[in-house]
């Protein structure tokens, strides 16, 4: 019974981080995200910048002040 309480508060942690990473289509797959993140969120593909990882984001906003074309947001 006890893992059960314990899942069920794991899964309402998850669902209070929501966390929505926007990228521009601006972005020119410059890297500067994917070299910024410290919990390396991001990959390039086709060019372009994807938040392959947006449930670990930390929400530090590092990538949306980095980045040179100012493709990234973050929504919590």
């Amino acid at each position: 019974m006890l893992l059960f309480y314990i899942s069920r508060f794991k899964k309402i942690i998850e669902d209070i981080k929501m966390v929505k990473i926007i990228i521009d289509p601006k972005c020119t797959g410059c890297e500067t995200c994917a070299n910024t993140c410290p919990v390396m969120v991001y990959e390039t593909k086709d060019g372009k910048a994807v938040a392959v990882k947006a449930d670990e984001c930390l929400v530090c906003r590092a990538c949306e002040a980095q980045c040179p074309e100012g493709a990234i947001q973050i929504i919590e």
